[in-house]
Order: C-alpha cells, then structure tokens, then sequence
C-alpha cells in the first residue's frame, strides 16, 4: 500500500553496462542451405577419449531438419565408431546423443525458442555422459568408453553429422570449448563456465580453463575456424563467409556489445514461409498475405532497420511496424499489415497503409535489390520510410514532435510495445536489425553505425535511433544490474505437505500475499495477505466471504512463510504450489481495502499510474463473486469477469473509471459489504496485462510479453465455451512443453495432456493447443516475469 523502492525507467541502465563481467563479442551463424560446418581432421585432434567436457552457447532456427551441435566419428558409414550430439527438430524438439553402440539420452525437455540464447554444457566422466541447460542437467547416460566415444580421437564436426552429408545446424553459436581432464574429480561441470547473478544466468572468463583442447571465439571473420585455446587446432570452415561473423551475442554492454539482436520469428502462427539465415531470411511460399515479426518489441524510443526485398512477385511487399496487441489478435493473416489500427507499412507497389487504412501517398516503388530502412519514433508517434539511403517524402526521422515527412501513427493500446516487421505475397526479405549490414553476403557490408555504437548498417542511421537489440533494450522495472529483478516481488515455489507445521523458504522475500493450491487434490485455493492478516483466509474459487481459519498461514517470513496443518495448505505427503507476491508501487501491485455504501465510491490505491488489472474480493457480507477488471481493448470499462465462475465477460460496469491514484466503482458497493483486492499495472520487463486470439490450432498462437514469464493466469472472455480460468506456472512446469494447468474457479487437481500444452519462452509464450489455452477466441491474461528479455536465456 506504500512505494518501496524507486525502479524502472526507458532508457537502458548504466548499471547493465558492467552486469557482464565477462563479454562475448561475436559469434558464428550457420545455415543449412549453405550446408555451412566446421570440420577437424583426426590428424588434429588430442585430448582424453574418457574425460572432457564440451561448452557452447547458442540460439536456434527451429528448421525441419535434425541439426547436429558437435559429432564425431570416421568414414561414412554407420559402422564407424561415432558420437554425435543433435537437436532432434524433425520429431519432438528434444537434444539427443547417440553413438554407435547405443542412444547416449534424450532430454525430455523440447527447445524450439529462438529468440535469446542458451548455453549447453555436455561431459564425459569415463562412461557417465551428462548434458546441462543453462546451469541445470537435463538428461544423463551411458557412453561406451571404446567404441562410442569418439571425441578427440576421430574426425570432428560442428554443424553437421559426421558420417555423411545432413543434419546441418541453423543458428548461432558462440564461445565453444572442449576441454579435456585427467581423471573423474577434473571433468568441469557449468560452475566452470557460468554464474547466476541476481537471478540471470550469464558466462565467466573461461580463458584461463586448464587442458583446452579447442577454443573457438569466432573473432576474425577470415578464419573463423581459428583455435584461440593456444594448441593451433584450427578448424576447416565449410561454407562460411566473413559476413557470417555476427555480432548476435550472449552478453552485452552500453559501449560496443549490442548482446542479443532481434530477428524474424518463426513461432508466429504463420504458414507457408521458410526462415533461413539465422531467421533474418524469410521467403514464403505464395499462398497468401504473411507477416513477419520481430523477436523483440519496444514499447518507447527511437529504433531503426533495414531490410533487402530480395524477390517480389506482384509487388507484393511491405516494410514496417505494428503493436504486440495486434500481433496477438491478427497473426497469420495480412490484416497484420493493412487493417490493424496501430500499423505503419510501406509497399513494394509505392502505397502507404496507416492505422488501418491507405494514406493516398504515393512513394517510389522498390525491387529486387532495393534496400528499405524504417524509422519509428514511438515518443512521437511517427514512422519513416527510406529506400536507398533516401527518406521518403522528405522525411526528417530527427524532426521530433512536427514528424516532418512521417507518418503518423495511433496506438490501438497506449504504452504497449512496436515490432519492426516485413510482410509479403510471394516475396523475400533479408532484414538487418544491427547484426548484419551485408544481409546475408548479398551486399558489400555497410559500416554505418547508430550514434552508441551498438550495431551496424548499410545507410546512416538517424540521430538518436538505435538498433534493436537486448543493449538498447529499455530498462526494466526490476532490473538485475541494479542488484534487482523480479525474483524479489514475485516467486512460485513448490513443497510437500508434512501434517505438522513448516516454515517454507526460498520465496526470496517477505511475501504479502500468498495464493496457495493443493496441486493432486480437490482442496480450495487458500487465499491470504497480511493487510487482512494471517488468520483470514479467502477461496478463489469461492463466492463466499473471507473466513476465519487460524490452521492456514501461521506467518509471513522473511523468506517464505510458515504453513500450519489445514489439508488446503500442509496435508503429509501432499503436494502444494504456493505463489508469492512482494507489495511495491513500482513494481505494479497494491493492496487495497473499502466498504461498500450502496453508492458510487472511490478506492485509493498507490501504484501511481492507473491500473491495468483489478482484482476484487468480499471480505465480509453476503456471498458475492470476485469481479476482476482487464484494460484491454475486449474488455475495458464496459465488462468485467468473475474469477469463481467459468461463464463470458459480462456487460457490465463494474469499475467505473480509473486513475493514477484511484478507481471509482457503483456496482462493486453494496451497503453492508467490505471488499478487498489489488490494483496491477504493466511494468516493462515485470508484468504484462493483455490479451490474445486464440486460433484452435496445435501451432498456435504466439503472444509477446517483454519478458521469460514465471507465471500466467488466463481466461477466455468472449464465451463460456473453454471458459475456465486457468494458470500456469515454471515452478511445476521448468521445461517445455508445459502442460499443468491449474484452475482457479475450481477445486479441481492439475489438469495435465496436450489440451494444455504452453511453451513458456524467452520473450513470451507460445500456445500449444487446440481447446483450453487456444480455442477460438478472445483470452484476456496476467503474466508475471521470471526474467526480463533484456536478461533472459531462451527455455
């Protein structure tokens, strides 16, 4: 109910410039229509057989082929002893090792994000083969110490399978090692290689490491197969170019890292479009409209890119921006590119579509081999179009608020975040968000740098734009280079009952709201904050008053909470997710108390801007349903949402209007009623209140949050078909593909099965379904941030 601490801003930090001690400075990207590899002769190798561990950092194309990471092996021939480590793409998405004699493992988790970058770790300890995701083992098994283990001994690959011509890798690689030891205790695990600082996982110096046997930098663009460990095993690039040196990295810094840069998204529900050169190419396949996204959105500033229209028939191309919230609504259709009410396009053909409708200018037209920039000033409302270096219509991107030769552009929902988009019939674009101003090696590089220095490109850049990528990122409300993140106003954490009193800890924090679920059972949901205290208890799924339970929270810890022995909370040996919320204006979320008066009344809260979501409970008087508000375009003012009850949005005002210091309600006021709730407000990196169209597909819809989300809570609000609410959540789901749905206007257990299926990602989710999450219609949602994307490796 009071601001804790001064967060936040939209400008990247000064603090993140020195985040990462360590910097990556470039990386590597292959593409499987280059059939592009890098191979050591057996001539070349050294190193223990029995004993090594293989490090790499790297961020994926989910193509429809196998990709091989690292392999092994003679001849080619299947009977060749061999080792071979593989994203399995073609089948479930899973990482695999195999060898000759036998399946090493498979991971149960799938890895299909491409927009951030991961960090694979893979060792030998003489037979017991282990493999690491960012810091966390994900699968084990048993490799042959003879035959199977091939590493160091035969014929190396990185990027394609060793025993014939397939399995190319497309994407990105960065800071590879091999490093070899002399016995058990020596075999180095991710400590050695990585850290976790203030909750983001990051790499170390690792140039020191003892016993390299290679050490691949990927730093000079003539030989990018050079060995950096000091031993000269040099790799053999297999077509490679100089432009395939990126500046696409893990890290990043204020000065000459621009870290991860944004690229088309192949997880936008779309058909037909093929995404190659680490999914900064697209090409579709003629069958209709298509958009292509950016990875990353931004929500103010000034950005800039460019774009190559490589091939076009009928003129049918377009270079431009658009909004999060008509991503989620429009994304397989080209209503993405012409009829939303917060785009901004310019065509092949010479027309200009804004908001929703053409603007009757006329500019030149482009072809094959035109290079088309664009501009958005967002502050400002204004987008720019060039071809060639030239601005169209005279256009000053630097011109501010007049937007001399802009556009000007209407937010469909104010302070939601812009893509940077290409879209087409039948035509090919090679974008370039700062990472490769030759666009593929189609050009002569361009060294036109923004005025920070962070990216290149082909044309000057406008005075004040920046490229887009995880370095001009704005500052997150909760940002992890100020010794802060989300991890300290909201946590999930899992625990097994005992029956008799515990302390549960690792929350991170002193919660003031707990929400707790028996997950195998069909308990309520036990409720409680410490504005109502520890002895009042109230049930999501319940239109009943709050309760006096005295056997539910006993305490609220300085790092976790203290259960008692209420079955809903603490039955031995049952199962429990407990989520856990820190109060704090800046961190948007505010509890609040009032009574009703039979009459319009105004509710103070504290967040200092006006609310995107409330939640709002009966505390004492008769039985009465928690009524939840949604600032989203569907709903509004004009609807509200009851949480214990599965049925539509209903027609009704139930908040009035809302302000930066209150909320003014008459149907939430009933005389002798006293209520309770929380006020929520979208933090960038922090919280994200929205909603999304569901499109009853199994490749469903993909909705961008701004952040790797810890926790969602949904609800579809045009139809009581598919109408329960539903949450989900990385405590009990770590990997992908998620699948526990639990349901708050339920007592039901978990739901579990592919009628649930959610990727959560790097930048947002992803649906996997057909029926809950992704029926046919309007879904409105909270979503709560593990990480910023500005910070976040891909899951």
């Amino acid at each position: 109910m009071s601001s804790l601490l001064g967060l936040g801003g939209n400008i990247p930090s000064a603090a993140a410039a020195g985040f990462y001690t360590h910097q990556i400075a470039n990386s590597c990207r292959f593409d499987v229509g280059s059939s592009s590899n890098l191979s050591l002769a057996s001539a070349s190798t050294s190193g223990n057989n029995d004993y090594w561990t293989f490090s790499f950092w790297w961020k994926s194309n989910p193509i429809s082929t196998d990709q091989t990471f690292l392999g092994a092996g003679d001849g080619t021939g299947n009977s060749d002893n061999y080792l071979e480590l593989r994203l399995r793409t073609t089948t479930d998405n899973t990482i695999r090792s195999a060898s000759t004699d036998a399946n090493v493992f498979t991971t149960t988790a799938m890895f299909r994000d491409p927009s951030a970058w991961s960090h694979g770790l893979w060792n030998n300890n003489n037979g017991t083969s282990t493999f690491y995701i960012n810091g966390t083992q994900v699968a084990t098994g048993s490799l042959d110490g003879g035959a199977g283990s091939a590493i160091n001994s035969k014929d190396m690959t990185i990027g394609k399978y060793t025993l014939g011509t397939s399995q190319y890798y497309g994407g990105y690689l960065a800071e590879v090692m091999m490093v070899s030891a002399d016995s058990s205790a020596a075999v180095l695990t991710p400590t050695s290689f990585t850290e976790t600082k203030n909750g983001v996982f990051i790499p170390k110096d690792i140039s020191g490491l003892s016993n390299q046997d290679f050490y691949l930098k990927f730093e000079n663009s003539a030989d990018l197969g050079n060995d950096s460990s000091g031993n000269n095993r040099d790799w053999t690039s297999n077509g490679l170019a100089a432009e395939d040196q990126m500046l696409d990295s893990p890290t990043f810094d204020s000065d000459t890292n621009g870290g991860n840069f944004a690229t088309l998204n192949p997880l936008v529900a779309i058909s037909g479009v093929t995404f190659s050169e680490g999914n900064l190419k697209e090409a579709d396949d003629n069958s209709g409209w298509q958009a292509m996204w950016s990875t990353m959105a931004v929500p103010s500033g000034k950005y800039y890119f460019e774009a190559e229209f490589t091939e076009g028939s009928r003129d049918r191309g377009y270079i431009g921006v658009a909004q999060s919230i008509d991503l989620a609504t429009y994304q397989d259709s080209y209503y993405a590119g012409q009829t939303n009410n917060s785009a901004g396009w310019y065509s092949a053909n010479g027309s200009v579509y804004i908001n929703a409708s053409t603007t009757g200018s006329t500019l030149n037209t482009y072809t094959t081999g035109d290079i088309v920039g664009c501009a958005i000033d967002i502050d400002n409302g204004y987008v720019y179009f060039s071809k060639n270096g030239t601005w169209e219509d005279s256009g000053d991107p630097t011109s501010g608020a007049t937007g001399t030769g802009g556009f000007s552009l209407s937010a469909s929902t104010s302070g939601d975040s812009w893509h940077l988009i290409v879209s087409g019939w039948g035509s090919e674009f090679i974008v370039n968000y700062g990472q490769d101003p030759s666009f593929a090696g189609s050009i002569t590089a361009g060294t036109a740098a923004p005025d920070n220095g962070l990216g290149l490109f082909k044309y000057d850049v406008p005075a004040g734009y920046k490229a887009l990528c995880s370095g001009n990122l704005p500052t997150p409300a909760a940002d992890p280079a100020d010794d802060d993140g989300p991890g300290k106003y909201f946590n999930a954490v899992i625990y097994t009952g005992t029956g008799s009193s515990q302390g549960i800890t690792g929350v991170g924090f002193q919660p003031d709201v707990v929400l707790i679920k028996n997950r195998g059972e069909t308990d309520a949901w036990n409720h409680q904050n410490d504005v109502l205290g520890v002895g009042k208890t109230q049930a999501w799924n319940s239109d009943a008053a709050v309760a006096s339970e005295t056997d539910c929270i006993d305490s609220f810890d300085s790092d976790g909470f203290t259960v008692d022995t209420n079955h809903k909370v603490n039955a031995s040996s049952e199962t429990y997710v407990a989520y856990c919320w820190k109060e704090s204006a800046d961190a948007g979320f505010d509890i609040y108390t009032y009574s009703g008066t039979g009459s319009q009344v105004t509710v103070s809260h504290d967040l200092g801007v006006a609310p995107d979501l409330i939640l709002n409970f009966l505390n004492v008087g008769a039985a009465w349903d928690s009524t939840a508000y949604w600032n989203t375009p569907f709903m509004g003012t004009a609807k509200g949402v009851f949480m214990p009850l599965y049925n539509a949005a209903q027609t009704t005002t139930y908040v009035d209007s809302t302000s930066t210091t209150n909320f003014v309600t008459t149907n939430m006021s009933t005389s002798g009623r006293t209520y309770f709730g929380y006020t929520i407000a979208n933090k960038e990196g922090l919280v994200r209140v929205g909603q999304y169209t569901g499109n009853g597909d199994a490749n469903g819809t993909f909705v961008y949050t701004g952040f790797k989300p810890a926790f969602i809570l949904c609800k579809r609000a045009d139809s009581a078909s598919f109408g329960n609410w539903r949450v989900m959540d990385d405590a009990r789901d770590p990997d992908n593909v998620g699948d526990k749905s639990l349901l708050p206007n339920s007592t039901s257990a978990a739901e579990t099965g592919s009628d649930n299926y959610v990727d959560l990602l790097s930048n947002g989710f992803k649906l996997r379904n057909t029926q809950n999450w992704n029926s046919s219609g309007t879904y409105v949602f909270l979503a709560i941030a593990h990480n910023p994307f500005k910070y976040a490796t891909a899951r």
